[in-house]
């Protein structure tokens, strides 16, 4: 693997403006990389001039798996199993990381309180959230999570598997294929 880049805006004089933020919207390829690298981690907090971040998106491992098997033919077989191959990478890091880089954002949440868990958010990041931001992304969410379980045809031998997987993360535990 390579080594960790980080790239700078330049402010009015030319020079480099120190990073506020440093971000990554796939979530599922880093995952996999520290999975497989863990000591990246370490690099990367060497090479940040900031605080270390992690937000943790998590949803219903039936939606998440339904979904990945309607957009990806590989998941039709193996979907579960590349789902909890990625939920043990998801745990080893989680265990890598002190208590206030983690935050985890349960998909339900999002929905039933927008502006109360991304404000929460926002606040771990350590970044404003005005009230019509929150007012606005209130707007933007969904009113309900759509439950594409509902959309594949599940045996019942993959529902107790998925159910008795579940179990092994305390961040899972709470969810069912009736939820």
């Amino acid at each position: 693997m390579g080594k960790i880049q980080l790239r700078h805006p330049r402010d009015d004089t030319g020079g480099l403006r120190p990073p506020a933020i440093i971000g990554d919207k796939k979530g599922a390829a880093s995952t996999r990389r520290l999975g497989h690298s863990p000591e990246l981690l370490g690099e990367l907090r060497e090479t940040v001039p900031v605080p270390i971040r992690a937000v943790h998106v998590v949803r219903n491992p039936f939606d998440t798996i339904a979904s990945r098997r309607n957009l990806k033919e590989t998941w039709q077989e193996y979907g579960i199993e590349k789902y909890f191959a990625n939920a043990d990478n998801v745990e080893l890091i989680s265990e890598m990381l002190d208590e206030d880089e983690l935050f985890r954002l349960y998909h339900e949440d999002l929905i039933d309180d927008t502006a109360g868990v991304l404000s929460d958010l926002c606040s771990f990041l350590g970044v404003d959230a005005s009230e019509e931001y929150l007012a606005a992304c209130d707007d933007f969410v969904f009113d309900s999570a759509k439950q594409t379980r509902e959309e594949i045809d599940w045996t019942d031998e993959e529902i107790e598997r998925i159910n008795q997987k579940s179990q092994q993360y305390d961040w899972l535990s709470h969810y069912s294929f009736d939820e």
